[in-house]
């Protein structure tokens, strides 16, 4: 598969147009919801942009692409550590360019479905039952960093969790999980008693707004290969836990549990326990 200069120049201009319209439109941007997705989901990880011309199963040109902040940036020509692809009709990024100023001033018209279908959006599911916060149903359980490993596993056995939200000053700094207790605490030989929470915390947490559609959360689900999200209300604060169980057990399709269990499991070689 080989690139152009005149495709590396469409590239760059097509993302120049779409990163403009999001930087002057960003309070009322339409795809609010689908670019604070991607930061979620793509954040400094590459993924491969795939050219075609009629035939989607003929991409002709390969492009490395990455979300950096609230930009969209080229990476380099070819596959490069990509951790997936999406493809992209060539007439399409040549309308944008030629219209550059209309779709600046109309983000709307910009068409992001090779994004959406990644996030799980490309189904029109808006119904309220649908959403993050319909899930939730209980108060966020928590725990102080230096909290004792023993007080915090035994409010987990009380709660029936296998994980507690670790909050600093009313901040997410980590969660804790049942796998955390065994991988570090137990099989690394340390005292529960004497060791605190933020010894063994999971760091990297990942937060969802509380109007996510359950799809979209999903997606990041399976994308990051992680069980449980922390849910965030409308004020950024911790609203609450969504888990895979939630929607396993709250959802009356079951398949998307499914799907996503399975896809956590097929990243993970085999183990759907990651935290």
């Amino acid at each position: 598969m080989t690139t152009t200069n005149n495709d590396t120049t469409l590239l760059v201009e097509y993302l120049d147009v779409c990163n403009t319209a999001m930087a002057a439109q960003k309070d009322s941007f339409p795809h609010k919801q689908v670019l604070a997705l991607s930061k979620l989901v793509f954040g400094g990880r590459n993924f491969s942009l795939l050219f075609y011309d009629e035939d989607s199963d003929l991409p002709n040109a390969c492009y490395t692409v990455r979300f950096s902040g609230d930009q969209l940036e080229l990476v380099a020509e070819g596959k490069q550590n990509a951790a997936f692809s999406c493809k992209v009709k060539r007439d399409y990024l040549r309308s944008v360019v030629e219209r550059r100023q209309e779709y600046i001033d109309h983000p709307e018209r910009l068409d992001w479905e090779w994004l959406k279908s990644r996030l799980g959006l490309g189904r029109d599911s808006k119904d309220e039952s649908e959403l993050v916060s319909e899930l939730i149903t209980r108060e966020l359980e928590w725990v102080a960093p230096r909290t004792s490993v023993h007080e915090a596993a035994m409010r987990m056995r009380d709660s029936n969790l296998g994980a507690l939200a670790v909050l600093d000053g009313g901040r997410a700094i980590g969660m804790l999980t049942d796998r955390d207790l065994a991988l570090r605490v137990i099989a690394g030989g340390m005292d529960p008693n004497l060791t605190v929470v933020e010894e063994v915390m999971t760091r990297d947490v990942l937060c969802c707004p509380s109007d996510l559609t359950v799809d979209a959360a999903a997606a990041i689900m399976q994308e990051r290969s992680v069980r449980r999200l922390l849910v965030l209300d409308s004020g950024n604060k911790s609203a609450g836990m969504l888990s895979l169980d939630d929607l396993a057990t709250q959802l009356p399709d079951k398949r998307l549990a499914g799907e996503t269990l399975a896809r956590i499991a097929a990243k993970s070689g085999g183990s759907a326990a990651a935290p």
